[in-house]
């Protein structure tokens, strides 16, 4: 055979990669969502190799079966900006898994006034935001996925003040 492929042995369970996502004051942050892309992020790959989530009880995310190689691991939560660690070296055979910290910042807010053309605040309208700067080829491959967000969609809002809003966001201009 030209090649040999192999499976981890043990236990399926056992993870091979666990990052913890941490808050801007470093306190866990529950329901993150976290993805492992390959190395050239998003340039290369639609979507990420793997995902996992903290989960609603503040405890880590658990990758149980990335082969070996290097990953840019992305976490997202609502509220919060996007952020890209790299991870080189991933070995599924390592006796123990590899632990990495993941912090989150809060980003930019939009908050949105709709009323009509009398100045009377509006229920009932969402809110699209779309970034104006395409996600620049010339950032490296974490800038670049860390930037990614395209168009954020908000439902519409009951509110009866007409306010809508939209947290979370990078730094960059949006219509």
């Amino acid at each position: 055979a030209d090649f040999n492929v192999r499976e981890r042995g043990g236990d399926r369970s056992k993870a091979v990669l666990v990052p913890q996502v941490l808050g801007p004051d470093r306190a866990p942050l529950p329901d993150v969502s976290v993805e492992a892309w390959p190395p050239t992020g998003n340039r290369d790959a639609s979507a990420p190799v793997a995902t996992a989530s903290t989960g609603p009880h503040f405890g880590p995310a658990r990758f149980t079966s990335l082969p070996a190689g290097n990953y840019l691991i992305r976490a997202r939560k609502p509220g919060y900006r996007a952020a890209v660690v790299t991870v080189s070296d991933v070995d599924p055979e390592a006796r123990e898994p590899r632990y990495v910290t993941i912090q989150l910042d809060k980003g930019a807010t939009i908050d949105a006034l709709v009323t009509d053309t009398k100045g009377v605040p509006q229920r009932g309208v969402g809110l699209e935001v779309t970034p104006n700067d395409p996600e620049g080829e010339d950032q490296d491959p974490a800038a670049r996925l860390a930037a990614a967000s395209g168009v954020i969609s908000v439902p519409p809002s009951n509110h009866q003040t007409g306010h809508i809003g939209v947290t979370g966001l990078a730094a960059r201009t949006y219509t």
